[in-house]
């Protein structure tokens, strides 16, 4: 590492070259010389005179008063909609306009108002005919009608009762028929039912003989077949011992060659497993060996820097140590100069004990700045002696640290070159073995293969055996199965023999009974028939004698007077008619939209083929803070139009909590606005809001003060600076607070203070009333100050213990200033 540049180090007391400092000290000795000479002796000039600074007592008005800041507002605004929603076709205002209490402000598009007029006017009209029809009663010509209608009723009932008789006696000649027929088949059924029975007697009597020769033949075949299953077993015993024998073998083959299968994989296992440990043995040399490398670097590396710090650090040493020697240098300079000032102050014609003092204090401050000079260069001595020490210790505990590395890392290479010997020789050692386990396997998987090819010779000689005895004993169940299929064949001819006699008499009696069923059909057809046909007439006929009851009950209803209820309904449509015409008329007029009151238009939301929301508004009042005067706008602020009455504005000032005590309805208040920087107006507290408000734990309460006239438009929202007058004297004598003491005031008398009691009044501060012990033009004292008595060679007090300083004189008043109290009114409390 390349030692750092030297760089200019910053400028410090400690380090002033002596050649600046020499010619500093000689500077300062010619300039209090020159001093001493023009000024002469500065600590003789104790000398000073006593003046006064005084107030006259003034008379005028004296106001305490309570500030606060607020927006103007308006007293009142009326949110304006329209009753119902609707289409804007008309908008006769705009924003800021003044309006009179009755002037169209909007129109809404009336052709479906007019529509609903118009179908409210026709309800009415309906309503009031209905009513008149049912006052006035039946006429004439409803009268014969309903006679009429009863006579036709009564017609068509007469001939109903004329069908009803007829069809009775239709009904009983066709059940009787119905009857004789049911009779006849059922006398066939019974005949047919006899010869079924003898029938099926003789078909029972051959079955039986053809079921006996069945059941013999397959007897016979039984013991046939018992015969043929006994030497089966006897064969297939043996048979099942040869597959065995067979399974056997090939089980031991198949083991033997998973054997040698599993002992491929072992091999193969065993050869990649020690391959990926000589692998992992090769990488963990490669990396020891690049950490000896990285070891080597980085020795090297922290020693070239131990050795650069080291020279840096003897180079600082070097530098304090110079800088040591030239401070001592300077010191001895300056301290010589210092002794020969003093020296030359004590011989010269002016000396003077000050001066001496001074020149001696001079000296003083001269060598106790050379010797923390001195001390600070020998602390940098020694600092940059303890950083040499500190590189030096540092050198020698990263050489030691380094050799650790290096002995470390070369133990790390020694064990990575065994570990891989190791793995090469285990890999040896297991390919030995695993060669001879597979040779072992391939001799059992050979042994298992010849055992294999004997079972199967021994397997196909038993076979051969078998096969001959077998086919003789399934000749003998083949005959006796012949048998019994011979005497089956008999037996389904002579079932299906005597099944078809059977069916056929069988069919005759289906006959006879489907004759009598659909006799039985028939008759009951009939029968519900000529029911339905009478219970037809029969309805008809009651149908017909309602119509008749019907017809009168109407024609006495037609021909009745109007009751009064029916006079009451009648009446309350009509009503309910007028009440949805007077409505619909209502909302016509409602349409338009004008002004309730005198005003300014405040806002407006809408434009003319703007579909708009209707419904009812309420308005808002700002008789309580500004907070709930913004809530309270907002509140209508989905209104149409809002009207407000701008001619009597006020203003919402907050109050402190402090301040708030001293407020009282009806005290005078003046404010400024922003908008009228030149102008003053005037006000009274009008409402004092019990509510406070909270915000960031100060409390404020809201005082609504009413506005004088004036002839400016004050608009909602400018903000008020407040003043409001708590307590007013007119004609007071005013005395400047800084003249009363523990109740008296110093007034000046012949050139004297002379303590007068005096009684006090209110203040505001600034100016206190006098009640009692004053008079208007009196002179008071409110402060004193000094100056020298020769102010042609004075000096100012303000300058430094050595007498350097700028000139400067005494204060030149002979009488003492004044300073008069105002005559106007008080500042603000």
């Amino acid at each position: 590492m390349a030692l750092s540049t030297p760089h200019a180090r910053p400028w410090s007391p400690a380090r002033v070259p002596y050649r600046l400092l020499l010619i500093g000290l000689a500077v300062v000795v010619g300039l209090g010389g020159t001093y001493v000479a023009v000024a002469g002796n500065p600590f003789g000039r104790n000398q000073q005179a006593v003046t006064f600074d005084t107030a006259l007592i003034s008379q005028g008005r004296l106001q305490l008063s309570v500030a606060a800041t607020g927006p103007v507002t308006n007293p009142v605004s009326v949110p304006l909609s329209f009753n119902s929603s609707g289409k804007l076709s008309e908008v006769d205002v705009g924003v800021g306009q003044r309006v009179t209490a009755g002037q169209t402000l909007a129109r809404l598009d009336s052709t479906d108002l007019q529509a609903a007029v118009d179908q409210a006017q026709a309800t009415l009209n309906q309503q009031q005919a209905n009513l008149a029809k049912v006052a006035a009663g039946a006429t004439p010509e409803q009268a014969a009608l309903a006679q009429a209608q009863i006579s036709a009723a009564q017609t068509t009932f007469d001939g109903a009762q004329k069908s009803l008789q007829a069809a009775q006696g239709t009904s009983s000649t066709t059940v009787a028929a119905a009857q004789a027929d049911i009779g006849a088949s059922q006398v066939s059924l019974g005949s047919g039912q006899n010869t079924l029975q003898g029938t099926q007697d003789q078909a029972d009597a051959a079955l039986q003989a053809d079921q006996t020769a069945l059941a013999n033949a397959q007897q016979a075949y039984q013991d046939q077949l018992h015969t043929f299953q006994a030497n089966w077993g006897q064969v297939q015993a043996g048979l099942d011992q040869q597959n065995v024998a067979v399974q056997n073998a090939q089980k031991a083959l198949d083991d033997a060659k998973a054997g040698l299968a599993a002992a491929q994989k072992t091999a193969d296992q065993a050869t990649q497993a020690d391959t990926v440990s000589i692998q992992s043995a090769q990488q963990t040399l490669s990396n020891a060996q690049a950490a000896l490398s990285a070891a080597q670097q980085q020795v090297t590396t922290s020693e070239a820097a131990d050795q650069v710090a080291i020279q840096n650090a003897q180079h600082n040493l070097s530098n304090a140590q110079a800088a040591a020697n030239n401070a001592s240098d300077v010191a001895a300079a300056s301290n010589t100069v210092a002794a020969k000032q003093v020296d030359q102050t004590k011989s010269g014609p002016n000396s003077t004990s000050a001066s001496v003092s001074t020149s001696q204090a001079q000296q003083d401050l001269t060598a106790a700045q050379n010797n923390q000079t001195l001390a600070n260069a020998q602390a940098n001595i020694t600092t940059a002696q303890n950083a040499l020490n500190t590189a030096r210790a540092a050198l020698r505990s990263d050489q030691a640290k380094n050799q650790g590395s290096l002995v470390t890392a070369q133990a790390n290479i020694t064990s990575g070159q065994n570990a891989l010997n190791t793995a090469q020789a285990q890999q040896q050692s297991n390919l030995a073995k695993n060669q001879q386990s597979l040779v072992t396997a391939q001799q059992q998987v050979t042994s298992a293969e010849d055992a294999l090819e004997s079972a199967q010779a021994a397997q196909a000689t038993a076979q051969a055996q078998n096969q001959q005895g077998l086919e003789s004993a399934r000749a003998g169940v083949n005959q006796a199965l012949n048998s019994v299929l011979s005497a089956q064949d008999n037996l389904n001819n002579d079932q299906t023999k005597q099944q078809a006699s059977v069916q056929s008499a069988q069919n005759a009696i289906d006959q006879a009974q489907s004759a009598a069923d659909k006799s039985l059909t028939s008759l009951q057809n009939t029968v519900a028939q000529q029911a339905g046909t009478l219970q037809s007439a029969q309805n008809t006929a009651a149908q017909n004698q309602a119509a008749v009851q019907t017809q009168l009950a109407s024609a006495s209803q037609t021909l009745a007077p109007p009751t009064q209820a029916d006079l009451d309904t009648a009446s309350a449509q009509v009503a309910n008619a007028q009440v949805a015409l007077q409505t619909a008329q209502n909302n016509l007029e409602a349409a338009v939209l004008t002004a309730p009151a005198d005003g300014t238009i405040a806002s407006l939301n809408g434009a003319v083929g703007q579909f708009i929301g209707g419904g009812a508004t309420s308005s808002s009042s700002s008789t309580s803070s500004s907070s709930s005067s913004s809530s309270s706008s907002s509140s209508t602020g989905n209104a149409f139009i809002t009207l407000s009455d701008l001619s009597t504005p006020q203003v919402s000032a907050s109050v402190s909590e402090a301040d708030i005590g001293k407020v009282q309805l009806g005290q005078k208040v003046t404010f400024t606005l922003t908008a009228y920087p030149n102008r003053t107006f005037t006000g009274t507290v009008a409402t004092i809001v019990p509510a406070g408000t909270t915000t960031s734990n100060v409390v404020t309460y809201s005082v609504l003060i009413s506005v004088d006239p004036t002839d400016v438009q004050l608009l909602p929202s400018m903000t008020a600076t407040v003043t409001i007058i708590t307590q007013q004297v007119d004609d007071a004598l005013l005395v400047s607070n800084a003249a009363i003491s523990n109740g008296k005031v110093n007034v000046l008398r012949n050139g004297s203070p002379v303590a007068v009691p005096v009684q006090t009044g209110i203040t505001d501060g600034v100016n206190t009333q006098v009640l009692s012990g004053l008079q208007v033009g009196e002179q008071v004292v409110t402060g004193t100050s000094s100056g020298a008595s020769n102010r042609s060679g004075s000096a100012s007090a303000s300058g430094n213990v050595f007498g350097f300083g700028p000139p400067g004189g005494g204060n030149n008043r002979q009488g003492g200033q004044q300073r008069s109290a105002p005559g106007g009114a008080g500042g603000q409390g």
